[in-house]
Order: structure tokens, then sequence, then C-alpha cells
């Protein structure tokens, strides 16, 4: 199962059977070699070209299968990219602001989208409201 996608801050690949070499490259000159088994995920951070290997529940990152949406320490503007891909509409929010909360949850994605983003906005203060480019996340007023 791989997740790479371009404004995501994280890539990450995991394997469920078989075998599998990662290539990962430090440097210019150095490259380092990585050989994952089945249970274990290699995590790239897109912003500091940082890496890490670790051993993972395969059920939650194949859970799409079930259809579960399933965010383990997911920073939470990558997982709003998946809801917002998952449901497919245009989501904008402040990348900066958002950048160190995390989110850590299962949901049914055959619930309404609505619900889906309340339930996890509401956990951090957030709401939205809808503009014509799509779901904007805004602060609640309390």
């Amino acid at each position: 199962n791989i997740s790479a996608y371009e404004k995501d801050q994280m890539v990450r690949v995991v394997l469920v059977t078989g075998k599998v070499a990662v290539d990962l490259k430090k440097s210019f000159n150095d490259e380092h070699r990585v050989i994952l088994t089945p249970g274990r995920m290699i995590e790239f951070e897109n912003k500091n070209s940082k890496w890490s290997s670790s051993v993972i529940n395969t059920a939650s990152v194949t859970a799409w299968r079930n259809n579960k949406l399933t965010f383990i320490n997911e920073p939470l503007p990558d997982a709003l990219r998946k809801i917002a891909r998952h449901y497919q509409f245009n989501i904008r929010f402040n990348e900066k602001e958002l950048a160190h909360l995390h989110l850590d949850g299962t949901f049914d994605a055959m619930q309404e989208k609505d619900r889906v983003l309340k339930t996890v906005l509401s956990i951090y203060g957030l709401g939205w409201r809808v503009s014509p480019n799509g779901y904007e996340i805004i602060k609640s007023k309390k």
C-alpha cells in the first residue's frame, strides 16, 4: 500500500505481503536501501527529507478496502486532504496553522462527508464554510 500525494507531508509505503526493496536517496552520492517485510512501514517526510521504518498493523492501512477511513498519528492537513479525496470535494485551509495537529481515528467511509468533517474538526475547535471553491476550514466561533 503506497500513499504518496504531492501536497501531503508524508509519503508512506506499507507492505502487507511479500518483500520489497525501497531505495532512499540521502544526498547526491548517498543511497540507502531498506528491505520491507510484511507488517513494516517506511515513512518519508517531504519537508525535511527524513525517513523512518516501523512495525505497523497492516489492517489500519488497508481499511479502505472495507470502507473505512483510518488515521494513525496522521498530520491533520494530510488527513483532511485524504477525506477530501475520498468524498471528491475541494478543501482549503491554512497549512501552517494545522501542521502541528495530528489525527487518530477510524471512520465509516460510507458516512456523509459533513458528518465526518464535523467530527474531525470539532476535536480541534474548527469548523468550515462552503465557498465557491469548496470547503474552507475555519476556527469555530465560541
